[in-house]
């Protein structure tokens, strides 16, 4: 570990220390400590973006906790710790825990007016499988006390990092970008209370629409289309009756226009607009964004009315229209 005044600061006493060129064309993540994100990205992000040997391709995380601690943890399935985050962003992100942002998406988010930059979030929790049973030689090596975890989305303000969200408000953001195109939704069973039907999500696409009412409130209204298919029923019913399968999909879209609400009012809170609603209405409204502009954030985000329209469709259900148990069903 080196220690420097700027970047270029640390890239010059890091090449005292390393016997080869530096070469940063490879790098596949950038992480940021929390106690930076919340001082300011504006200076630190400028080497990132000026440097030719940088992809834009490289993801942003924040780390939320110690940096040490998520770069320490030992790693039974990569050779170095680091591969561990980078193989859990890029094969895991259709899971819609994080959002998957790369540099180049980070910085046009940072740029844009009426919109608020977001990443994915890199924690470290502690491991339930971990004992304290000591390692005896013919035994596998044992599970280390801490575990790497990226889920959630660091939300930013300017260049400040202004809160989190949790796996599902993240999703709730996720919906309003059009970017859900996979993972699983549980919903309530219409039949049974305490059991769940789980969802394939196969795509979806949304729609921002500004309003400015005549008594001058500011609506949008959030429009989402998704398919999914059947993936399993935890309780006993008949999906080859119509009805069934309608009360699904009705479960289905309350159980999305819940996360984007809970995603919103928790984005209000934090005075982040990480949807581009003030971007729809520049968009919309260039006239009187002007007079918007400069007190968005502050006190125009927080109060903007937020209408949620979920379309959901079932297209599959598997290789079976009934239950397993069929003499059950009622």
């Amino acid at each position: 570990m080196v220690v420097g005044r700027t970047i270029c600061d640390a890239v010059r006493e890091l090449s005292l220390i390393v016997p080869k060129r530096l070469f940063f064309a490879q790098n596949r993540e950038i992480l940021f400590g929390e106690k930076l994100a919340r001082k300011g990205l504006r200076e630190v992000i400028d080497y990132f973006d000026r440097s030719v040997d940088i992809r834009k391709l490289a993801y942003v995380m924040v780390v939320r906790g110690k940096m040490i601690d998520a770069l320490d943890v030992p790693n039974p399935h990569e050779t170095c710790p680091a591969l561990r985050i980078d193989a859990l962003m890029r094969e895991q992100w259709q899971a819609n825990h994080f959002p998957p942002v790369n540099l180049g998406d980070f910085l046009g988010l940072m740029a844009t007016e009426g919109q608020e930059a977001y990443c994915a979030v890199v924690r470290v929790e502690r491991n339930p499988t971990f004992t304290l049973v000591p390692r005896k030689p013919f035994n596998p090596a044992p599970e280390p006390y801490l575990d790497v975890k990226i889920g959630g989305a660091a939300l930013f303000r300017d260049d400040k990092l202004a809160g989190y969200l949790n796996e599902h408000e993240t999703r709730g953001l996720l919906w309003t970008q059009g970017k859900v195109q996979g993972g699983h939704l549980e919903v309530p069973c219409p039949h049974k209370k305490g059991t769940y039907v789980s969802l394939n999500i196969l795509r979806s696409k949304a729609q921002i629409m500004p309003e400015i009412t005549r008594d001058g409130r500011l609506r949008v209204t959030v429009k989402i289309q998704e398919e999914a298919n059947l993936a399993e029923t935890d309780c006993p019913i008949d999906i080859g009756k119509v009805e069934t399968i309608k009360r699904i999909e009705a479960l289905q879209a309350k159980a999305i226009e819940q996360e984007v609400r809970s995603a919103v009012e928790r984005a209000q809170e934090y005075r982040s607009d990480a949807f581009g609603f003030g971007a729809a209405f520049h968009r919309r409204y260039p006239r009187e964004w002007r007079a918007m502009r400069d007190l968005w954030a502050e006190e125009y985000f927080p109060a903007v009315e937020v209408k949620v329209i979920a379309d959901a469709k079932i297209r599959r259900t598997g290789l079976r229209m009934g239950p397993v148990l069929r003499k059950e069903v009622r």
